[in-house]
């Protein structure tokens, strides 16, 4: 059990750390523009549409090289598009919770962006599964390190 808890660690601490830490930032750029347009007047629906539909570009390319470390070309099929029906699940779901919540409370910025967070965190721990084991997949030979070789 041990030994599964350190291979885990060594795994996927360091991207993990770092995908938290894009997270904070996206959350920070997301939530920002979130507000931004609920304060100029748009409905919590279409506000929440435009600020993920925008934060989703940053949110790609830092996971995909900062976070998983990958460089070079960009697999449209491989990358792009799976990343892209992540977001759209979260945004589907940040949508009706944020929908619902203009609904019941009105105009309120910050039960809004309470709605919006916690549908995003909903699917935060999936994403990272589905990004480390599927979408950005990381080669045996880079998890194992320099002493491996």
């Amino acid at each position: 059990m041990l030994a599964k808890v350190s291979r885990l660690w060594t795994d996927h601490a360091g991207r993990f750390i770092r995908y938290g830490g894009v997270s904070v930032f996206n959350v920070l750029f997301g939530q920002s523009l979130l507000a931004w347009f609920i304060v100029i007047g748009m409905h919590a629906a279409l506000a929440n549409l435009a600020a993920v539909a925008i934060g989703t570009v940053p949110a790609y390319l830092l996971a995909r090289r900062y976070v998983w470390k990958k460089s070079g070309r960009h697999s449209i099929r491989r990358e792009v598009l799976p990343f892209w029906v992540l977001n759209f699940v979260g945004l589907l779901l940040s949508t009706a919770s944020t929908s619902l919540a203009h609904e019941l409370w009105g105009s309120k910025v910050l039960v809004i962006s309470a709605a919006s967070l916690l549908a995003w965190f909903a699917v935060w721990v999936a994403k990272y599964v589905l990004l480390d084991r599927a979408i950005f997949k990381v080669d045996a030979n880079e998890t194992a390190g320099p002493l491996a070789a």
